[in-house]
This record gives structure tokens, sequence and C-alpha cells, in this order.
């Protein structure tokens, strides 16, 4: 908006003029340049992380969700299949907010997961990533017990959004990461998956 008075010849004001210009398409350009920048600061992050880290495998496990988890997301975690592909496991968790930490702690690295139950044998046995819109926990967390379900619901509130996504590595399943949006997130766009 900008204004600017009507003055006649003796100074006199006489009234204003105002233009309003919608500047909404100029400010969702702005945002999306901002989050292609963040983008590839992360890409440029990880690509760093795998030349330097990469004789150090849990430190380079636990870049990747944290770079993921810090431009997509409120929490991000790697989940990886054991040798014969049967079960898997957490192998990595980001949490950007501290607080939700304690609440957290069932995350544990030496769970065992069959590999047909979840989201993440879901998203490995179709190939394609999954896109979750204001989904419960139960629907998140369906192989957890009801106490570690009601803990993640407490912590995270009844509806989170996530996006999971099947990893591979010369031609097999290796693993799935996920990225959980909490509330007050846009959901995931199918730009955000594409990434």
């Amino acid at each position: 908006t900008s204004t600017a008075p009507i003055v006649d010849r003796k100074g006199n004001l006489n009234g204003a003029v105002a233009v309003f210009q919608d500047i909404t398409e100029r400010k969702r350009e702005e945002e999306k340049l901002r989050g292609q920048a963040s983008r590839s600061q992360m890409l440029a992050a990880l690509s760093r992380a795998f030349a330097e880290k990469s004789l150090h495998y849990n430190d380079l496990l636990e870049t990747i969700v944290r770079e993921v988890g810090s431009v997509f997301g409120d929490i991000c975690t790697l989940h990886l299949f054991g040798d014969d592909g049967q079960w898997y496991y957490p192998a990595a968790l980001y949490i950007k907010d501290s607080q939700f930490q304690p609440m957290l702690q069932h995350v544990n690295p030496k769970t065992r997961i069959p590999a047909s139950e979840g989201l993440t044998g879901q998203v490995c046995q179709t190939g394609q990533p999954l896109i979750m819109r204001r989904a419960s926990v139960e629907k998140t967390h369906p192989p957890l017990p009801p106490d570690q379900i009601a803990q993640l619901r407490q912590a995270l509130g009844e509806t989170i959004e996530m996006l999971v996504v099947p990893l591979r590595a010369h031609g097999r399943r290796v693993g799935a990461l996920h990225v959980y949006r909490l509330e007050g997130w846009r959901p995931f766009s199918e730009d955000d998956q594409a990434f």
C-alpha cells in the first residue's frame, strides 16, 4: 500500500490517493526461493558429510537425519534393514525441539521390526514414497506397543504430517527415511516428496 496527499494550490489538504497492489504471488516466489536455498545448503552439507564421514558410518547417518530434518520438518528418522532383509531397525533420529527428546526415548536402535510391518515395510514393498496428511500416531506407528503409542501421542499431538521415502542402493532396498511435521506446519507436497 502507498498513499499520497492531494493538495490544492493554496496548500490545503483536499484528500488523498491510495494505491493497493497485491504482492501475494511475489511473496510466494520469495518463499519458494528461500526453500530452494535451504535445500541447496542441505545438499552441500550432505555432500560434504559423505566426503568427510564416509568412514564413520554412524556419524554419516546422524548427519543425514539432522540435515533433512532441519530443512523439512520437526523430526527425522532413518530405518535400515538388517543383513537378511527380514527386519528393520531405527538407525538414526533427529529431533529439532529438545523438549520432545525425553518423551521419545523409546526409539531404541536395538528394536527389530519385521520387514512386512509398518510404514517402512509398506514403502519398501511398493517402492513408492508415501505422504500422510493429518495422520494419527496409531497410523504412523502401527508396530509399537500401546504404551509407546500413548507416549508418542502425548509428545507429538493428535495428528502429524509425515513423509516416508524408501531408500535403495545397488538395486536392493536398504530402508526408509521418515520426516514428521508437527501441528502448525503446512502439509508435505509432491515437490517435497520428489526432492
